[in-house]
């Protein structure tokens, strides 16, 4: 969708080398060809040949398991939710059943001690363990596949012009269905810096903050996911019956476990290109549906998604040649935006007693402030941090 960007398909890398740039051997039905370029992102999945190549050492985070992964067709009715995941922390055999597209499920169950990946892939097995909810009359098998639920990450996210990022850079178990998602915050987070880079408009050492701000993050992360893998793959029926029995006087007793909120369960930026000691620093920005004009719809469909500053009064606004030159949209709640739904932008500011919020491209907050003066001076903090 972009004029620059061109995308090759059916198109295998085959090694990766870095002398003054890195530069890719690729191979395509025309045979083999190379390509260099100024930066390279390593988003090759969890067998990168771009981290195979760097060699990063490899931090393991302690979890490791297999499950047999079944994606099928549904062609009959199905007895379950169309839109709801489920997960069964049966003792017997621990299992999650998600939808996965139109007319479509996927189940995971845990491998069991003394199944191995080679029987477990076999159709009537997996038939055995559909039976509670299906067979051959209302579901066709599509994939089977046996997977290690890993917990790792590398231990240099960046060398030199080279990136690591997604499963090339760190696998998680699924149990928060956060590793496509680490993914994304991966190339968000580069995104915008190497956009900046390329436009001249800032150093290569910008990028010294991707694997300061990404890599507590995803430990935080994949600690939260491991924590949660251990209450379902549980299979000491005595345990279970002690961790359902907890589980269920919370649920009655009202009380909610730690992270339960979505806001709750993303870790701030702890480290990077962020405002120190300022309480709504390195936050995820709030995504409020607004109105502006005769369009409605999330703030950053109608605002776009570049650096943003967000105040709830004109007043506070700094220079505005001074923000365009920084290329920082101004956006006026009340003013500019309407504010139609939450999560609020408003009540968040209200909530941290502040008046204004500096947005970065990736909607994390770079940093807050409660007067005129304090938002210039975190203006000029952001020209300097990100030049």
């Amino acid at each position: 969708c972009f004029d620059i960007v061109e995308a090759l398909l059916g198109v295998n890398v085959t090694q990766v080398s870095m002398d003054d740039y890195p530069c890719v051997e690729i191979e395509q039905a025309q045979g083999t060809s190379e390509m260099s370029s100024r930066f390279l992102v390593g988003c090759d999945g969890a067998s990168s040949l771009v981290r195979q190549t760097l060699n990063p050492g490899i931090i393991d985070l302690n979890f490791d398991e297999p499950w047999v992964v079944v994606d099928t067709q549904i062609k009959g009715e199905l007895d379950l939710p169309h839109d709801t995941a489920f997960q069964y922390c049966d003792p017997a055999r621990p299992t999650t059943c998600v939808p996965a597209g139109p007319g479509r499920r996927r189940w995971e169950f845990m491998l069991l001690p003394g199944e191995t990946p080679e029987q477990m892939r076999e159709p009537e097995e997996i038939w055995a363990l559909l039976e509670p909810w299906g067979n051959k009359d209302n579901l066709d098998i599509v994939r089977i596949a046996v997977y290690r639920f890993h917990a790792l990450m590398v231990d240099q996210w960046r060398h030199g012009n080279v990136m690591l990022a997604g499963d090339a850079a760190h696998q998680t178990p699924p149990f928060m269905g956060q590793g496509l998602c680490s993914g994304i915050r991966d190339a968000a987070n580069l995104a915008w810096k190497l956009d900046r880079i390329l436009r001249g408009k800032a150093q290569e050492s910008l990028l010294d903050s991707y694997q300061a701000e990404r890599a507590p993050h995803f430990k935080h992360v994949v600690e939260t996911s491991v924590a949660m893998g251990r209450i379902v793959c549980e299979l000491n029926p005595s345990a279970a019956a002690g961790r359902d029995a907890a589980m269920i006087a919370a649920r009655e007793s009202g009380e909610s476990g730690p992270g339960a909120s979505q806001q709750g369960q993303v870790a701030p930026l702890s480290a990077g290109l962020v405002q120190a000691d300022d309480p709504g620093a390195g936050i995820l920005f709030p995504q409020p549906q607004v109105k502006h004009g005769d369009r409605t719809g999330p703030m950053d469909n109608l605002e776009g998604c570049g650096a943003r500053l967000v105040v709830t009064d004109p007043a506070l606004l700094p220079d505005e040649a001074k923000l365009k030159a920084l290329e920082v949209t101004p956006i006026v709640l009340g003013k500019d935006v309407v504010e139609t739904g939450a999560p609020g932008a408003q009540s968040w500011l209200d909530y941290l007693g502040r008046s204004v919020a500096l947005v970065r491209p990736d909607h994390y907050v770079f940093g807050t402030a409660s007067s005129a003066e304090e938002a210039n001076g975190l203006v000029e903090a952001w020209e300097a941090t990100t030049a």
